[in-house]
């Protein structure tokens, strides 16, 4: 009888832990959402009132080797 008992309770405590983590990891995701959203927000202001400027992306060029 305590084995099952023993048994049951592991597998509540997996549960809860399970359940815990998910829980947890959707907050960051909206926190993280939130926070990405607010900093694109503050660029484009910052852009269209003057206060930063654009800066390009320079690529760089890569060079392969032609073999024939």
């Amino acid at each position: 009888m305590t084995k099952v008992i023993d048994k049951a309770t592991g597998q509540f405590c997996m549960m809860m832990e399970h359940g815990f983590a998910e829980e947890m990891n959707a907050q960051e995701d909206v926190t993280n959402r939130q926070s990405d959203q607010e900093g694109w927000i503050g660029r484009i202001r910052g852009a269209i009132g003057g206060d930063e400027k654009a800066e390009p992306f320079h690529f760089k060029p890569q060079v392969r080797s032609l073999t024939l």
